[in-house]
């Protein structure tokens, strides 16, 4: 009696090992299989099914699945990850240890002022310089502004800032500052790139400078001509001012 029984409880075990639970299907494909439209049949209409397997691998769309999770859909978009991190083409990133977050990419947007010119001068001061275009990598993504001469960044991280153009000397004969610019963010001074010219050598030498910097989201930056002193550079003409988002 007692080996029936333990021969009964055996089998009921064995029974437990093998099941398969199916919902809203009676011909579960593996483990747990839920067929949401109770449409599938061998390996065809399987869509909207989901499935865990005998390796624990989970399949959306797929009764197959060959990684721990394996989605597939005709439909782009099929994932979606919002944990406050996300934005507009931000990409999924781990850290050391594998936890994901969505961050910007280098070079994932850029902007520029170009054809900034300044007519020579005489008199010494500061004078914003005028553009007459501009670009942008993502429109509806941070700004440019032409006809103030300004750029806004859209994300909070280091930039890349890159000036160049020619500088215009025509106050003396000798040895001048050339291309002496102010870049200001929201208003105050940030950035003054200068160098060395001789108008022994040209009276308008092409500059060009580059700088790295850490901005906010929505800061806005804008250029200056310096030409406070008789040795600085008088006038500008075809200068560019591009901005690139670095990490």
């Amino acid at each position: 009696m007692r080996k029936s029984i333990l021969l009964i409880m055996g089998a009921f075990s064995i029974g437990l090992l093998q099941a398969q639970v199916g919902i809203n299907t009676r011909t579960p494909q593996s483990i747990f299989h839920i067929d949401t439209q109770s449409n599938t049949s061998g390996s065809l209409n399987t869509s909207d099914d989901i499935i865990v397997n005998e390796q624990g691998n989970i399949g959306i769309g797929t009764i197959t699945p060959q990684r721990k999770l394996e989605i597939i859909s005709s439909t782009p978009g099929a994932i979606r990850i919002a944990d406050t991190s996300e934005g507009i083409t931000k990409v999924l990133t781990s850290n050391s240890t594998g936890v994901a977050t969505w961050i910007n990419i280098i070079g994932s947007w850029n902007a520029s002022l170009t054809g900034g010119n300044l007519a020579y001068t005489t008199a010494l001061g500061t004078r914003k310089i005028n553009f007459t275009g501009g670009t942008i990598s993502k429109p509806g993504t941070g700004s440019i502004n032409i006809t103030n001469g300004s750029i806004t960044v859209p994300y909070a991280g280091t930039y890349r800032l890159t000036l160049f153009g020619i500088s215009l000397m025509n106050r003396g004969s000798g040895y001048f500052i050339a291309g002496y610019y102010n870049v200001r963010k929201n208003g105050a001074s940030m950035w003054s790139p200068h160098s060395l010219g001789s108008t022994l050598i040209s009276l308008s030498p092409y500059v060009s400078y580059y700088s790295f910097t850490y901005l906010n989201q929505n800061d806005v930056l804008d250029i200056y001509s310096i030409e406070n002193t008789a040795g600085f550079a008088n006038g500008v003409s075809n200068l560019t001012l591009f901005i690139e988002f670095v990490k």
